[in-house]
């Protein structure tokens, strides 16, 4: 059982991976639209059914974590993807496993009954550990009686505390870990995208600036606004960037500048306004007043 313990657990986390990844751009929540449910609902009820598919017979009640992809889609989205994937997964189980027998209609009745609590229950907040861990144990409970009443139609009531003992564990443990994991992935993408968000609004800020603004490290441009190509006469920002600012400043003021920027990089205070001759690419020379400030990020 140590096996499938860990088939399952790597299973799970693997395909709440790349269900985190591709829902990156558009995430579930309650206020979705119907369309990302729909698409949300489908691919967890396909998630259950290959759960399902690789589920653990013990006697004749087969243990398996298919409720799990069914209540985050209820945290996720409320009621809609979590029918959605209750039906396919009670589907499944009343035909992948020998045709409508009494456990399997009992299991699917519990399955639909779990998709339209959860979906009740779920959605309103999003997904967190505690949240899952509730309906989680909900689920276990109305499980554990479908279980129970299975066993004693079979005659196989004495198997029911060593079933039950393992299915709550595996539950738990395995589902805790792998709604952690999906967790994880959903900020990670959320992060990224307000990351890169923020980046392009104040590339976009610095792209309008009336100033011309260089980004400079380890005595190369990174960056430069349209404003800096034009104070130096640059047709292109190919012609500046991994060139060194100081390569365009009148010799006789380089070393004043270099020491004022050494001090500033071993903590000093940044530069006020300093009057510069330049040289622009076309030979022009110029008077600008040059004022630079630290940026540190990840030292």
């Amino acid at each position: 059982m140590l096996k499938d313990f860990v088939f399952h657990a790597s299973l799970l986390v693997s395909s709440f991976f790349f269900i985190g990844h591709w829902f990156r751009k558009f995430p579930l929540y309650r206020s979705s639209p119907w369309k990302i449910k729909l698409a949300a609902g489908f691919l967890y009820g396909l998630l259950g059914l290959v759960l399902m598919l690789f589920s653990i017979p013990i006697n004749s009640i087969i243990i398996d974590l298919r409720h799990i992809p069914i209540i985050v889609a209820a945290l996720g989205g409320g009621p809609l993807p979590a029918l959605i994937a209750a039906s396919i997964i009670a589907t499944g189980r009343l035909t992948l496993f020998g045709g409508p027998t009494f456990p399997a209609v009992v299991a699917s009745i519990n399955l639909m009954m779990l998709g339209a609590v959860c979906g009740w229950l779920g959605g309103r907040r999003g997904i967190t550990l505690l949240r899952f861990l509730l309906l989680d144990t909900f689920f276990m409970i109305s499980n554990s009686i479908s279980i129970c009443i299975s066993l004693y139609h079979l005659g196989q009531q004495a198997d029911a505390l060593c079933i039950l003992i393992f299915m709550w564990t595996f539950s738990n443990v395995v589902g805790l870990l792998a709604v952690y994991v999906y967790q994880y992935i959903l900020r990670s993408h959320a992060e990224g995208l307000k990351l890169a968000e923020s980046e392009k609004r104040y590339r976009r800020l610095i792209s309008q600036s009336p100033d011309a603004v260089f980004v400079q490290t380890a005595d190369r441009i990174l960056f430069v606004n349209d404003m800096g190509l034009r104070l130096l006469g640059a047709g292109s920002r190919e012609e500046l960037l991994g060139r060194s600012f100081i390569d365009f400043v009148r010799a006789d003021g380089r070393d004043e500048l270099l020491r004022r920027w050494k001090a500033m990089g071993a903590g000093a205070e940044a530069i006020d306004l300093v009057e510069l001759h330049c040289t622009m690419l076309t030979g022009k020379e110029i008077i600008v007043e040059l004022s630079i400030s630290p940026i540190v990020y990840e030292d």
